[in-house]
This record gives C-alpha cells, structure tokens and sequence, in this order.
C-alpha cells in the first residue's frame, strides 16, 4: 500500500486517468523505415536552445541564416521499446492546451529616459518600467476590446522580449512615469519613454503560428523540414508561463524568480542553530515548457537540491549615524554610492551566498528531501498555484493564461513505463549473487577472480595522538578473514601517527619503505583542505590511497562491520581487484563484448570565484576487459596498445546541455573520426577497418520525475522501502514526455529510499553499433535495437563495483564524473581562487604507477 497522510493523494492513487490518446496514436504511428534522419533542432526541455534576449536587433539576412541551419542530424527513433512489463506512472507534468490558431507576435522592448539620461535603467529598475507599462496599456486596450472577453495576452520577461495574442501598433513608443516600490512617483527626471519593435520583416512577420508548431508534432514521418524553429516556441511559451511569477514578484514581493524556478517567500519558517539567525528556507518550484509528441507540456518540479537561503528583514528601526559607521557600496564598482549602515535596509527575500557550516548545510538538506507522496501532493496543492497553472492559486488568478486555457481541470498527466529484467550478477568460481530489490547479497563471494597480487600492503594513519587507538578498531574487521568481505586479507599493518599533513610527511614513508603500494588514511574530521592534499599523492607519488573519518571508527557491531566492508570494496578496486561481474546473458547477445570499448566522457568546468587561470577539464574512462570491472582513467590521450582497432566503441556522454548536442556532433565525433584516420596512417600493418561509434548523452541535471499509480504499485506484501512512491529500479519511460522523433528514454536503474528518485535521461546523438547500417533489415530490427541500447545501458549500471546495488546513471558516465571531481582537487587552490598560478596537464596526469589503475574512486 502506498502510504501518506495526504487524503488528496490517496484519491489520486486510487484514481489513475489513461495517457494521452492523442499522444499514444502519434507514437504508435510512426514509421521509422520511411524517416530521414533529421529532426528540427530547439529545446524542448528547459528552455537551454533559447533565442538570445539581448536589446540588439538581428538583420533579416541573420534571421534566414539561422533559419537554414536549423536541422541536426540526429539519428531518428527507429521504434519503441517492448522488453520488460508495461506500467503506467505519473509524471511531473502539465499539458498546456493552446489554441491552434493562435498567432504570438514577438516584440522587443526598450526603456529609455525622457529627457535623456547619463545611463538607461538596468536591473529591478527596468523591470518595474516595463511592467507599469503592461499595467498601463492593459486598460488603454481594456475599452477598445469589449467584443474579447480579455484584453488579450501580453506577457513578457521583463529584459527585452514580449510575447502577445494581438497585434501592437507598428514601432510603438509609451511613455511611463516611473514609481518606486511605495507606488510613488519619485521627483525629479523620472518619465521614461518604452519602445516596441518588432522582430519581423516584411517577408517574416514575425509571430509565432501555433497551428504549424501542432502540425510538426502530430507528424509520423519526417520529409521535408518545417520552416520552424522550436526554440523559439519554447522561448515564447516559457514568457507567456513565467510572467506570472515576475510580475508578482516586481509588483508585490510575495515571490522571487531565480531563472526557472519561483520561490513562495510569505511563509518564512526559521531553522533552527543557524549561526546566522536572520536566514529562512524558501522552497523553490521549477517550471519549464517541453514539446513533446502532439502536444505542449510543462514540467513543474520540487528540486531536490539544498533549498536557497534568503535574508530576511533586517533594521526594522533607524539607528543614529555617526562618524564610526560602516559604509555599504549600493551602487557599482566604477559608480560606487557609499551610504551609512545605519540608513540601510536588507531588502527580504534574497538568495543568500554566504558559506553554511555542515550542521547548517545537513538541516538544509533535510528540509529540502520530501517522500514521492507529499512532493506530488505540495506540486499539485501549492506549486501550481506559485506559478500561476491553478484556479484559486494564493496569489490570485492568472488572466494571462487562464485567458488562452482555462485553468479548471489542471492535473499532472500519466505516461506508459517499463520494468526492465534484472541483469544476473556474479563471482569467482561461476557463484551467483542473489539479487533483491535492485541490489544483491555480498555472503561470502570471494570476490569475482579479478583481482592482481596488491603485494606489500601498509595501513597508515595520519591522526590526532588518540587516533592509533582507536585506529585499532578497523584494523582487526578489515583484516579478519571471517569478515565476509575480507578482501585485503594477509596485508602487513603499519601503524604509524605523522604530525606532518602535507606530502612530506608520505614522502618519508615512500623514502623508508619503496614497496608501499596503498595507505588508509585516518581523518580527525571532514577537512576538505585536508583530503585534497592528501590526493595529491595520486600525482606526486603514485600511492593508492583511501580516507576514513575518525567518528565513522566508533561505530559497532553491524554498523561498524557494513562501513568496514564498504571500505573495503573501495580498497578493493583501487588493487586492482573486482567484487562482481555480470553473468552472461546480461548484455545483447548481437554485441561482442571483447570487441566493443565503452568510454565514459565528461567535462568540469571552473566555478564562480574560480582564478582566471583555472581551466575546463576532460576527464574520460574507458574498459580494458569485457567484463567491465575495470576502468582507467585518461586527462589525455593515450598512444594505442595494439595494432587494431575495436569493432564498436560506445560513448556515454555527460555535461551536455541539449543546445550542444551539435556541437558533439561536429566537433568530438568528427575529432574521433580524424583520430582513427591518423592511426589508420602510422600503422601500415592496421588490419582492422575503423570501429563503429555510437554516442549517447547522458543527463542527470533535469527536473523529470516520475510517481506510482495503483496499477504500477508494488503489492502490500512488498519491502516497506518499495512502498515509498518511487517506480520499482529498472523502470524506462520513453512515452509522453518524449518527442516521436528523437531516440531517448528515461531509465531509472537504482531505487531510492529517501526522497525522489531521478531517472537518467539518455539520448542517442549518433548510432552506428545498435542499428544497421544502410536502413532496417526487418519489421522488427528498430524494435530490437531500442530494446538492445536501453538493455545495456541498464545492465551497465550494475557493475559499479565499490556498491551491491544499482546506481542511479551507467558506469562510464558516473566513473567520469568522479575522475572530473578528482582532478579539481589536484587544483583545489585554482578553482577556489586562492591561486592564480597556471594550470599545467602534469598537475592532474596520474602517476606512472597508477596510470591504469581506478585510483580515482
């Protein structure tokens, strides 16, 4: 039974709609072995390929250039899956009924001062202009309209676009008298004249035609491609969706928009131990426009991430200036206006930047965490009326929109999932593992016969005087070979405290005994500054090495025996060694695994109050063995092993926004391509032909959800922490949420406990491994490619080898995720600021000793 104390939810569960019969007739009718492989490039969800906002105007000759660039190749669906048991789920999402003949005009708008000033009005000034003159216009139009029954749908946000059902006078200027936040006219120079331009020509108007947008959507085959250009829909839509949540922010403060996501700020409920008492959590609701098959969507989320801080009130009294006041800068660095502290006041509702403390941090994060039941609850019960999609919202009605689809029956929509088969897991000897509830029993394995000699073994501590004892209290369960993880057994105990917590006092070690090959490292506390001079060793000295933190040591019994056996699969892997493999079977069988190499990519880029010095990094892992145990780690390229190439190479990109999917396209796949070329020439005796590539992106930061109906429900009889709300591990969307065009899926592999799950978004940018190549062979082949790709990236997220459960995205990806986050600890002092010196490849090149070994985990 699904459990909450939501009577609501309980007759949601209770009461599960169908999906879209529309959208399902478009999915099921689409025919992939008559389809080009182009599809209309644009975001459809978060609004990432958006049409740039900037004052500036585009010349009509810019215009149709972009409009001839729009297609990317990017490999058309060839069918939906069929593998695993069909479900029904809800999702985190609205359809936005639109009318088909609505035509949205696109203006940009500017305000200037009349007379003219030394400067135009930037920032919440200028927002407040354009939004007095919405206010304005809306009852000029109000009694020259009587025959509508609204003024028509003005939106706008409130930078330099707006988006509107009707037609505005040709190079429209208004003038404003600007009021300040008390809605009174300040003296002086304050009439500011705004100007409407549109973004047409004479050959295009223009406005945004609906009409061809749902033509496009509802299309089953791809022939020529449409004048359109999604992006720009998706643009418009998001105006017209958050213009609400803005204009309420300028003109009350009951709100506060932060890109994509609104914060409820009337509610200000204290933490507690704050050692700044003056900070509230606000719970964000993100918001974004999708195009998905035959219809308009909005994804409306809870993010699951530390909820923004805002400041509140602070000087609710004047306080007397005197000469040895602070001074606050209020204006710019090139115009500063200094004024007393005593005078000002810290306007409420600001995101707060300040550092917390990890008590601080850890209340934040448990404030922010809320069960499926109740996050689906608080978005249908209070995040639609936030941003503006429900009837009797808090903040009142949205004319806006309730103006284009009435806002009576605003309900999240259900998609059609699967239940993908478990993948088989096992040991040394042909053992397996037994596999519940997505992870699996570690009794007694042995370990999967991977593993090297480790040789020489030492466990050093670095450690206040009382560590070494209790240092002694790991010692003995890591090395007793009753353990049932007992992975180092036999390995050599140096016990041994260092004052020194740089590199020398590791140098002194490495001096007197060259055969160390791994240290344990005992932590006081969490120090941060501590752990990344301790990885440097990776680079320096070429010594594996593994952290432990102090208060984890004074654990007992069956706590104290699972951190010690999570410890040592950590261990474990960094000698070289591998817990589980998976059982054959697992993969597609038309894959030959000991010819395809999978390479996990992605990228790290420098931060906010990073030196100018500090530099993206790549960091990419690749498999040695088809087991996929194994995965070394590369900043750089490196020189060929053998003289023949693999037959496929699979690549599972992360750090890709959707608006970059071409550049990956042009740029990395044409770069692969050059690479073979050039192996191709320096090695006549080559036999093998260049391998077959296939790119997949990987997305894990997107707001998609999805939630139990009662068909999809685990039985009562169930594990309590199946019960929770989240789909059941292995479950694959690629239904209703998706566009009939592009081959993608959600795949939620691991199941959570505690909070809501999120599936990985995959999404196939170029195949050439999964499909064959020349066209389909058969009826079915589409079918038994999707099944295939979706088969194995779920089996990939099996063989994580420091776990006993799935994780949430497949291996290479996660694998170059955590090689990404070790080298910008190599680079701490750069990409935190506090060093300007110059990035150089041997800061984070491994050692020679370790350069093949997952030293990074």
């Amino acid at each position: 039974m699904l459990d909450s104390d939501s009577a609501y939810y309980r007759r949601r569960v209770n009461v599960t709609p169908d999906p879209s019969k529309v959208a399902e007739a478009t999915e099921n009718s689409i025919k992939p072995h008559q389809a080009k492989k182009t599809v209309a490039k644009g975001a459809r969800r978060g609004g990432k390929k958006s049409v740039t906002a900037s004052p500036t105007t585009s010349t009509a000759e810019d215009t149709e250039n972009k409009k001839k660039k729009y297609p990317v190749l990017l490999p058309f669906r060839p069918a939906y899956g069929t593998e695993g048991k069909e479900i029904t789920l809800w999702a985190n999402y609205v359809e936005l009924n639109l009318p088909e003949d609505l035509k949205l005009p696109e203006d940009r708008d500017n305000a200037d001062s009349q007379p003219p000033a030394y400067y135009s009005p930037t920032g919440v000034k200028h927002a407040r202009i354009i939004n007095q003159f919405l206010e304005e216009y809306d009852v000029k139009r109000k009694g020259q309209q009587q025959e509508r029954r609204d003024t028509g749908c003005i939106a706008s946000d409130f930078e330099a676009l707006l988006i509107s059902t009707m037609d505005f006078e040709n190079d429209l200027d208004h003038s404003v008298t600007y009021k300040a936040e008390t809605g009174l006219e300040e003296s002086g120079s304050n009439v500011y004249v705004v100007e409407l331009k549109s973004t047409g020509n004479n050959t295009n108007p223009g406005a945004l035609e609906v009409q061809k947008l749902y033509e496009y959507m509802k299309q089953v085959t791809i022939g020529e491609p449409l004048d359109i250009n999604l992006a720009e829909f998706t643009q418009a839509f998001n105006i017209l969706l958050r213009h609400y949540s803005k204009s309420r922010a300028i003109k009350h403060g009951d709100q506060v928009v932060s890109g994509s996501k609104a914060y409820d700020v009337r509610q200000r409920s204290k933490l507690d131990d704050f050692s700044f008492s003056l900070l509230y959590p606000a719970r964000a609701y993100f918001s974004s426009v999708c195009l998905a098959s035959a219809r308009i969507l909005v994804n409306v989320n809870l993010p699951e991430k530390i909820v923004d801080k805002h400041a509140a009130e602070y000087n609710d009294h004047k306080q007397r200036i005197n000469g040895n006041d602070y001074v606050v800068n209020v204006g710019s660095d090139k115009k500063p206006q200094y004024y007393p502290v005593g005078v000002c006041i810290v306007q409420p509702g600001q995101t707060c930047r300040i550092k917390l403390s990890p008590s601080e941090t850890e209340k934040m994060i448990r404030c922010a965490v809320m069960q499926p039941m109740k996050a689906i609850s608080a978005i249908t019960k209070e995040g639609f009326g936030v941003i503006g999609l429900g009837r009797h919202s808090p903040f009142g009605p949205n004319p806006r929109l309730d103006v284009l689809q009435p806002l009576t029956d605003v309900d999240l929509i259900t998609v059609r999932g699967r239940q993908l088969n478990l993948p088989g897991i096992g040991y040394k000897n042909n053992l397996k593992g037994e596999v519940t509830s997505r992870r699996w029993n570690l009794a007694s394995p042995k370990d999967s016969g991977n593993r090297k000699d480790s040789g020489n073994q030492k466990l050093q501590y670095f450690s206040p005087r009382a560590i070494p004892t209790m240092g002694l209290l790991i010692i003995k369960p890591l090395a007793d070979k009753t353990t049932r993880a007992a992975i180092i057994e036999g390995a050599e105990t140096l016990r041994q405290t260092l004052k020194d917590r740089g590199i020398t006092g590791m140098r002194a070690l490495t001096d007197s005994q060259r055969q160390c090959k791994f240290i344990v490292v005992v932590l006081p506390n969490p120090d941060k500054s501590m752990y990344d001079t301790i990885k440097n060793v990776d680079v320096k000295l070429g010594i594996r090495t593994a952290c432990v933190v102090a208060e984890n040591m004074m654990k007992t019994g069956d706590n104290m025996k699972r951190y010690c056996e999570n410890v040592a699969l950590k261990i474990n892997l960094k000698m070289e060694g591998a817990c589980h493999k998976l059982a054959s079977g697992s993969f597609p069988p038309k894959i030959k695994l000991e010819e395809t190499m999978i390479i996990g990519l992605d990228i790290t880029h420098p931060s906010f109050g990073s030196a100018d010095t500090a530099s993206s990094i790549v960091g990419m892992v690749a498999n040695v063995e088809e087991t996929f145990t194994s995965w070394p780690v590369a900043f750089s390229l490196q020189e060929t092993a053998t003289n023949e190439f693999p037959e496929n190479i699979i690549i599972y990109r992360d750090g890709v926004s959707e608006g970059q999917y071409e550049q990956v396209i042009d740029f990395e796949l044409s770069h692969i391509r050059e690479a073979c070329k050039q192996i191709q020439l320096a090695t006549p005796g080559l036999a093998t032909p260049p391998p077959n590539i296939t790119i997949v992106i990987v997305r894990k930061q997107h707001h998609t959800r999805f939630y139990l109906t009662k068909g999809s429900a685990p039985p009562e009889n169930a594990q309590p922490e199946l019960q929770n709300g989240n789909p059941v591990a292995g479950t694959v969307v690629e239904r209703g949420v998706t566009s009939q065009f592009t081959w993608e899926f959600f795949l939620q592999a691991h199941h959570l406990i505690q909070g809501v799950a999120r599936p990985a978004h995959y999404v196939v940018v170029h195949d050439e491994v999964f499909r064959s190549q020349g066209g389909f062979g058969g009826p079915n082949e589409g079918k038994i490619a999707v099944d295939n790709l979706e088969k194995f990236t779920h089996a990939l997220s099996y063989v994580f080898n420091r776990s006993t459960t799935a994780i949430g995205v497949c291996v290479p990806a996660r694998l170059a995720d955590l090689a990404c986050d070790r080298a910008r600890r190599y680079l701490a002092a750069v990409y935190d600021g506090s060093s300007e010196d110059e990035v150089k490849l041997e800061q984070i090149a491994p050692h020679e000793v370790i350069k093949d070994v997952m030293y990074y985990i």
